[in-house]
């Protein structure tokens, strides 16, 4: 925080619809209590110059169905960003159980799964250019 002097307001933090576990927020490096209204956190107090805060937001694995008329085909999301499979195997693609998405060694935001044998790679769809891919799964 920079203020010339100690000022009384609420600072106000947009907590984004896709997180599934409350944030931690600490106010300098101690967790703050906060209050939510209409997707914020609010924090009100008598700031100081030199206050810190951080915002923690853990992303987790998610799904997202296609639309209301197919709620069991579902498009995999680590938090805000959408995970596709590369190099599928042919037909149908199942969702990996979410406890068996292990993340690549060495690599940032890839994650395998084991398939009865099979190694199957997820990566963020930006990371997607001349291999082939599949969005959308089929959720059991």
């Amino acid at each position: 925080m920079t203020c010339s002097q100690p000022a009384s307001f609420a600072l106000q933090l947009r907590i984004p619809g896709w997180l599934t576990t409350r944030p931690t927020i600490r106010l300098n490096g101690k967790p703050a209590e906060y209050t939510t209204s209409r997707g914020f956190a609010v924090l009100h107090r008598v700031w100081h110059p030199e206050d810190t805060v951080t915002l923690e937001m853990p992303q987790a694995f998610h799904t997202e169905p296609i639309d209301n008329l197919h709620p069991k085909t579902v498009a995999l999301m680590h938090g805000p960003l959408m995970y596709v499979e590369i190099n599928p195997a042919p037909g149908q693609a199942s969702l990996a159980p979410f406890d068996k998405l292990r993340p690549t060694p060495g690599s940032n935001g890839l994650f395998t799964s084991n398939d009865s044998g099979r190694m199957r790679l997820h990566v963020p769809i930006y990371f997607v250019r001349n291999e082939s891919y599949t969005t959308y799964f089929q959720q059991t």
